[in-house]
C-alpha cells in the first residue's frame, strides 16, 4: 500500500511539472495556485463598479471594438463618467442657445479650470499617477467612441450619454483571477428588450493593478 502511495505521489509530481515546463514554453505567466478571497473580490468588484456603467453604455451604443482604445483619451471619457454630479455641477450648462450652437442633448460642463482639476483628479485615482487629461474635439470625432467629447470651439464638454428607453443592459463578472501584480478580471455586457435578448453583447477583459493599498485600472480590452 505505502509503494502504491508513493509510485501516485510521483505520478502526480511529474504531471505537474509537465504542465509547468508547457506553459513556459508557450511563454505564458506561471502564478501560484493562490485562491482569490472574498475580501479580494469585493475589492475588485468595487474598483471596477466605478465603470460598470460605462461598460453598459459600450454594448448600448454597440461600439466597434477596434475603434476602441484604453487611452489617455478613454480614461478622460471613463473619468467624467464616474464624476459625482453634486462635485462639478456648478459647472453644467444646458440652456436653448447651447443647445442651437452645440446641439446639447444633455447639456455640457463648462471647459473650465475646475472642470479640469475634477477630472484629472479622479482620473488619477482611477488609473495611477501616470494618468493625463486627453480628449477628442466633436469635429474629430466622427464614429469614435466617446460619451463626452470637447465642443469644436474647446469651451464646453459635451454631454452624449443618454438614457437607454426601454432596453436593459446587464453586466456579470464571468471569472476573477489572480495575476502578477494584480487581477485579471473577464465580464459579458448583454442587452435585453422586453425581457428578450437582443442579440447585442459586448465582452471585456479587464486588468486591475495594486498600487499601495488601493487598486487602479490598468488595462481593458473589448470584443
Amino acid at each position: 500500500m505505502k509503494k502504491q502511495n508513493f509510485i501516485r505521489k510521483i505520478v502526480a509530481f511529474l504531471c505537474i511539472t509537465a504542465v509547468l515546463v508547457t506553459t513556459l514554453l508557450a511563454g505564458g505567466t506561471v502564478e501560484a495556485a493562490t485562491k482569490v478571497t472574498a475580501s479580494e473580490k469585493a475589492k475588485v468588484k468595487k474598483t471596477i463598479g466605478q465603470i460598470e456603467d460605462y461598460l453598459c453604455y459600450c454594448n448600448y451604443c454597440d461600439w466597434n471594438s477596434k475603434t476602441f482604445k484604453f487611452d489617455n483619451t478613454r480614461k478622460t471619457d471613463m473619468a467624467i463618467h464616474t464624476l459625482p454630479y453634486d462635485k462639478i455641477n456648478s459647472e453644467y450648462k444646458n440652456t436653448d442657445r447651447l443647445m442651437e450652437k452645440y446641439g446639447f442633448y444633455a447639456g455640457g460642463y463648462k471647459y473650465s479650470k475646475k472642470a479640469k482639476s475634477l477630472i484629472k483628479q479622479r482620473g488619477k485615482q482611477m488609473f495611477g499617477n501616470s494618468y493625463q487629461l486627453s480628449f477628442v474635439t466633436e469635429r474629430k470625432l466622427g464614429q469614435k467612441p466617446y460619451l463626452y467629447p470637447l465642443t469644436y470651439d474647446k469651451k464646453y464638454i459635451k454631454m452624449n450619454a443618454y438614457d437607454w428607453g426601454d432596453y436593459c443592459q446587464s453586466l456579470a463578472y464571468k471569472s476573477i483571477s489572480k495575476i502578477s501584480g494584480g487581477y485579471l478580471v473577464k465580464l459579458k455586457v448583454t442587452e435585453t428588450l422586453e425581457e428578450k435578448s437582443t442579440g447585442k453583447s459586448k465582452t471585456f477583459t479587464v486588468k486591475l493593478k495594486k498600487q499601495g493599498k488601493s487598486l487602479i485600472i490598468n488595462d481593458i480590452k473589448m470584443k
